[in-house]
């Protein structure tokens, strides 16, 4: 709880120093270019980490009821998409964020070890995949909702077939592909529900407060690129 007010107090000075202040009406949002210079900053990036694993292992823990089983609607799943916008750092925080959470309610499992040791591994693939994905095209209007969309929807499956493959041994002490099966195909639907719905309106209201749908690191990463290539 620490860490996460900590990093929340930290994140909060530094918007607040970003604001533009020419909005109409007196609306407060920071532009694209001073968001990237924010989020270029070390301190900020573990700020990020800190927060979405702390948001994640508390919605895990606060939903635990619908978190785990063969049909699940984890709640917590809806921060996945962030990693679209915060990148390897986001993609780290929904690790340890699934490891703390997992950990909480293992006792419950037969076999805990594999959901504590698989579960945060799928959630970072699943970052990664839709930071690299959806930085590869710059779209605009429906064709960015429906491309976003179909990258939250491969993180969804990912998560799915790797979690719903070692679930039945995890739960029941055995594997069986049927409950495999049932298990890929309720965390699949699930997940429409946390990570193309809920997560989408969580990417909406980052974007809302002047965070952009794409990557806040590539400005930083072409700037060192382009650095190298002048000293060379």
């Amino acid at each position: 709880m620490f860490v996460f007010l900590a990093g929340g107090y930290h994140l909060k000075t530094e918007f607040r120093h970003k604001k533009n202040k020419s909005r109409a009406r007196g609306v407060k949002i920071l532009n694209e270019k001073k968001s990237k210079e924010i989020f270029q900053k070390k301190s900020i990036r573990i700020s990020i980490i800190a927060i979405i694993a702390a948001l994640y292992a508390v919605l895990v823990i606060i939903f635990f009821q619908i978190s785990y089983g063969i049909l699940q609607v984890r709640i917590a799943d809806a921060l996945m998409p962030t990693s679209i916008i915060f990148g390897i750092p986001g993609s780290i925080a929904l690790y340890i964020g699934c490891l703390i959470g997992n950990s909480f309610y293992a006792s419950g499992l037969t076999v805990p070890i594999f959901d504590i040791v698989f579960g945060p591994i799928a959630n970072f693939i699943s970052g990664i995949i839709g930071y690299f994905l959806h930085r590869r095209f710059k779209l605009s209007g429906w064709k960015k909702i429906l491309w976003t969309q179909f990258v939250i929807l491969l993180q969804n499956i990912n998560n799915s077939v790797i979690v719903g493959i070692y679930l039945p041994f995890a739960l029941f002490g055995f594997w069986d592909p049927f409950f495999a099966a049932i298990s890929i195909l309720g965390i699949f639907c699930g997940s429409l529900i946390s990570m193309n719905l809920l997560g989408y309106f969580v990417l909406k209201a980052l974007k809302r407060i002047g965070i952009s749908l794409g990557s806040n690191y590539q400005g930083n990463n072409q700037k060192r690129n382009s650095k190298s290539s002048k000293e060379l």
